[in-house]
């Protein structure tokens, strides 16, 4: 059973790396167009978060004294129920812990083994897609940079804005 979790773990590491720079590019290309609909949306996501923050607070305030009463009546009953049953959760904790220790001890050889051989596969991968990861990294790295700078003076604008707004 564990060789052949092995075997799986390694099939499947090994098809990962086939397709990690296929699935980088398509991940550079989502999130490309991600910032791009977000530069876009800016000026509304900013007003509708403004219409949330106000709506939220407004709701909490109205509801405060509600939900002390119901809080306090919750952590109460929890605190009882807690008390009540602890014996029970200190023996089925205890059971537990003694049957997780007694299979690890049991499978820590083949367990170590196999840790080894998974560890060994993902570091090959990795040190051989390391200059695609690279590449791709600074890509993403470039294109966030640029994108801030291109939206830089529509969020300080906005930044002004909402200050104002909230001053007045």
């Amino acid at each position: 059973l564990i060789e052949a979790a092995t075997q799986i773990i390694t099939t499947l590491i090994q098809g990962i790396t086939t397709v990690l720079p296929m699935l980088i590019e398509v991940g550079l290309s989502l999130l490309m167009t991600l910032v791009n609909a977000i530069v876009t949306a800016l000026p509304t996501i900013t007003t509708v978060a403004i219409n949330i923050i106000t709506t939220l607070v407004t709701a909490f305030v109205t509801a405060l004294p509600m939900l002390v009463t119901a809080g306090v009546s919750i952590i109460t009953a929890l605190v009882n129920a807690f008390v009540t049953m602890l014996p029970l959760i200190l023996t089925a904790g205890l059971q537990i812990l003694m049957a997780l220790i007694t299979g690890i001890m049991t499978i820590l050889p083949q367990l170590i083994q196999s840790a080894l051989t998974i560890i060994l596969a993902l570091v090959t991968a990795l040190i051989g897609a390391l200059p695609q990861i690279i590449s791709a990294g600074v890509k993403l790295l470039m294109a966030l940079i640029q994108g801030i700078i291109s939206i830089l003076p529509t969020l300080v604008a906005a930044a002004i804005t909402l200050i104002l707004t909230l001053v007045n």
